[in-house]
């Protein structure tokens, strides 16, 4: 009898992943509110935010990672913004997350394919460099990979407040070569107190 036999590639090999070896990009925010339920929130979505592995051509929704934003999924009441007001749902604060991994996709040079900025400013990065997502998934932080090597996310959060993101992959910018991201205030509007 002859076998038929079916030979599947594995979607992973050792010669892909040996190319995550450099960091691509860094960043970290310090949060200013160290309530027990904030940093849980934080620490929560940190958990769900690392080790994540995009291989070329995939795409990755900061969204779909933390989603949905509920008790059960670990999260606390937290103050959050919505439009000009503050208001408190799960999750609230996780924003922080989308932010540092904003700013740590800019220096690693990602495609940033979805971002949304927050309604109002915040205080843990510079005026227009922050990110922002909502429970319903119209405000997203999504990132493509259009390199030819995988990227990979690794995050940190120190308990205390401040969070850091990593992006790994394969360098071949050229070494003395810099780049700087800064906001840039185009206009101002005065609101009434609140």
């Amino acid at each position: 009898l002859a076998a038929a036999a079916e030979v599947l590639q594995p979607k992973y090999t050792t010669a892909m992943l040996s190319q995550i070896r450099d960091p691509l990009g860094e960043f970290s925010t310090e949060g200013q509110d160290r309530s027990g339920g904030k940093l849980q929130n934080v620490q929560r979505g940190v958990d769900l935010t690392t080790g994540i592995l995009i291989m070329p051509g995939e795409s990755w929704s900061m969204h779909d990672a933390l989603a949905p934003f509920t008790a059960e999924n670990g999260y606390t009441m937290q103050t959050a913004y919505q439009g000009n007001s503050y208001v408190k749902e799960y999750g609230g604060g996780i924003c922080q997350l989308a932010t540092t991994l904003y700013n740590t996709a800019l220096r690693a040079e990602v495609n940033i394919s979805k971002r949304s900025n927050h309604s109002m400013v915040v205080y843990y990065t510079d005026f227009g460099l922050d990110a922002t997502i909502n429970d319903g998934g119209s405000k997203d932080l999504e990132l493509t990979n259009d390199f030819d090597f995988p990227i990979y996310i690794e995050g940190y959060h120190n308990g205390s407040g401040t969070v850091t993101y990593t992006i790994w992959g394969k360098e071949t910018r050229p070494a003395n070569r810099s780049s700087r991201f800064y906001g840039k205030t185009l206009s101002k509007e005065s609101l009434p107190d609140q």
